[in-house]
């Protein structure tokens, strides 16, 4: 019998493979793989490798199924749950896996099929079809059936257009955003035809560098547009738009609106406003720092019906030069509101420019020399609104009541006049103005000078001793502790006011306050930025004010100084009160709290403001919860207010809150 050969002779893989007891493994099973990998590890330690590789090799193929069924589980979920998404994401996953297996390229197509994207569904299965090998017939079958179907359900889709009635489908038309409504043009005739029967969509359009889609479609949905907005486009971009103009497709043009937007020539744009001068009413126009001075003068002489134009080059100085040669053949009698805002505004080109407006009605003009007010009364005589440096307040009434058809058989004279702060010898041109029109006023906007000298205030003293306000309903002003006294004048001077704002104020003293309180028709009182008082005078003007029935709103904001437990109860008993807004005042937290209660007990205030005070907490937000005439309640930034105090006022459902920033 041959002797057995010697171990030390085997090969050296042999005797490795044959000595070594304990293998390193650099990847742990899960719990569930602990059985199966304990097999294969016997079988290593018994040198049966072919058997372990078999094994292996078994078992991955197994492992490979498990995770493409694992993952069509997760997908099917995703998609049941309309995360559709990402169950694409597991089938593209299926599919990176197993190219050449149909799960992945199925179940992408259910997914698909889902979201009606019939053609991506298809696209996925022709894919699949070219991937999977021919041997492979029943997946490959599989695939063209669930092929056919996608396709049959691409040509039977419903044209919901068609199907609906017409005001169902209008109301939906009505719904879609701008964009949508641009792609609904190209989906077909039919749809074109209904989009575009709805001409109020299209009566306001809107262009800008952002959303440029709407300059294609410019030429068909122009016959539409009515109101047209271009905010910050290019230069070729502006030529388009003028011109889709020029070419007669906005023939229904009445607000013109260039905001921002680059024009280097401004021919073309004159061409266009040539075009619609017989419809355009409305015109504005704000200029970036780089553009050349528009020429105002041929504007006015082009647009026959131009109502209302605004004109802003805040870099430019308005001269004859740069507004162009005016002459008195160049006017545009239907103007009636201009609005003007340079960089600085030279007197003699007002002086030019002004006769071509005759029957102007409202004029506002910013960054001029007070000699600008003198071109004004001597150009202006049907003026009755006139802002100089400063914009006019007015509000919708106010503004019907300037531009009505009636308005010409009313007395002539400004009623409504905004001036910015001026220093010494220019009140000379001013005070005038307020002499003239002292009877016409309506409102007036104006602050008195920052500084004095006893010149200016011998003027002033005149000025509120002798004139009388007797038609003004709403002042806004303020004003040094210097005028205090005239301030408090010009108010006793005004009997028939109604809205009085002061938003800044050295001191408050006797003489304003006496003046306040013989205001028997007031209605709102505004006082900010005060920052001193004569307490017993504004008190004792509180107690005034609750004898009266006419003050529904009282805004008190920003002092100075700190607001006592007395004047807050006078506040309270002011019965006819219906809107209180206070914010940035200093008071104590018991002070306060009494307030509340005695607005609980005795007020009918309908609407409540509270900002920025510490003095609130949620003791005093219980008592105003309880107010029954309470109906909305808006609080901001009040530290000591917390969800508990807010908790009373979700408990009355007749209040709406608005809150912010609270503890």
């Amino acid at each position: 019998m041959p002797k057995r050969k010697s171990d030390s002779l085997l090969p050296d893989n042999k005797r490795r493979a044959t000595d070594q007891q304990n293998f390193e493994l650099y990847c742990q099973p899960s719990a569930a793989l602990q059985t199966l990998l304990g097999s294969y590890l016997d079988d290593l330690k018994d040198a049966r490798f072919d058997k372990v590789i078999c094994n292996a090799q078994r078992g991955f193929t197994d492992l490979l199924s498990s995770m493409l069924a694992v993952l069509d589980l997760r997908a099917l979920a995703y998609g049941q749950s309309m995360q559709v998404d990402k169950g694409l994401q597991d089938a593209r996953l299926m599919i990176a896996y197993a190219p050449f297996k149909a799960a992945g390229y199925l179940r992408a197509g259910a997914l698909y099929s889902q979201r009606s994207q019939q053609t991506e569904a298809m696209r996925v299965y022709k894919q699949g079809l070219k991937t999977i090998p021919k041997e492979e017939t029943s997946e490959r079958g599989l695939l063209e059936e669930r092929y056919t179907q996608a396709q049959a359900l691409r040509d039977r889709r419903v044209d919901f257009i068609k199907a609906l009635p017409f005001d169902l489908v209008s109301a939906i038309i009505t719904l879609l955003p701008k964009n949508t409504l641009y792609q609904a043009l190209d989906v077909s005739s039919t749809w074109r035809h209904h989009v575009l029967q709805h001409s109020q969509l299209w009566s306001q359009l809107t262009l800008t560098q952002q959303r440029d889609m709407g300059l294609a479609y410019l030429p068909l949905v122009g016959q539409h547009v009515q109101t047209l907005e271009l905010s910050s486009l290019g230069h070729g971009q502006c030529e388009e738009v003028f011109t889709a103009v020029i070419n007669g497709m906005c023939r229904k043009l009445d607000f013109l609106h260039l905001s921002s937007s680059r024009i280097n020539d401004y021919n073309r744009c004159l061409m266009a406003l040539s075009q619609a001068r017989n419809t355009l009413a409305r015109l504005e126009i704000v200029l970036p720092k780089e553009s050349p001075p528009f020429p105002l003068a041929a504007v006015l002489s082009t647009c026959n019906n131009l109502q209302r134009l605004y004109y802003a080059h805040y870099t430019a100085v308005a001269t004859a030069a740069t507004l162009g040669v005016v002459s008195t053949a160049s006017t545009c009698p239907s103007l009636l509101d201009m609005e003007l805002s340079f960089a600085r505004i030279d007197t003699g080109a007002l002086r030019k420019l002004l006769p071509c407006c005759p029957k102007l009605r409202r004029l506002s003009i910013d960054f001029c020399d007070i000699t600008a007010i003198g071109a004004v009364r001597d150009c202006c005589p049907e003026l009755a609104a006139f802002g100089f440096n400063r914009c006019i307040p007015m509000d919708e009434p106010q503004k019907g009541a300037v531009f009505s058809s009636t308005a010409i058989y009313q007395p002539r004279g400004i009623r409504h006049l905004a001036v910015s702060s001026l220093q010494g010898p220019e009140y000379d041109d001013l005070l005038p103005l307020l002499s003239e029109n002292a009877s016409a006023l309506e409102s007036l906007c104006f602050r008195f000078p920052c500084s004095s000298t006893p010149e200016e205030e011998r003027i002033w003293r005149k000025l509120t001793d002798v004139t009388a306000f007797s038609n003004l309903r709403q002042l806004e002003t303020n004003f040094s502790n210097h005028f205090g006294p005239m301030a408090g004048q010009l108010i006793s001077r005004c009997p028939s006011l109604e809205c009085l704002s002061i938003y800044f104020a050295d001191y408050i003293g006797t003489d304003v306050s006496q003046a306040i309180s013989g205001l028997s028709s007031l209605q709102l009182l505004h006082l900010s930025c005060v920052h001193g008082v004569q307490e017993d005078a504004l008190l004792q003007m509180f107690q005034v004010l609750a004898t009266y029935s006419s003050l529904h709103t009282l805004q008190l904001g920003e002092w100075e100084f700190k607001i006592t437990g007395a004047l807050l109860q006078a506040i309270a008993n002011i019965s006819s009160l219906k809107v209180i807004e206070l914010s940035e005042l200093d008071a104590d937290r018991t002070a306060f709290q009494t307030f509340a209660q005695t607005l609980e007990r005795r007020s009918s205030v309908h609407s409540i403001i509270l900002g920025f005070l510490d003095c609130v907490s949620d003791d005093a937000i219980r008592h105003i919860s309880s107010i029954q005439s309470l109906r909305r309640l808006a609080l901001y930034d009040l530290e000591n207010v917390t969800e508990d105090g807010l908790s009373y006022v979700y408990r009355n459902p007749r209040i709406l809150l608005l809150a912010e920033t609270l503890k």
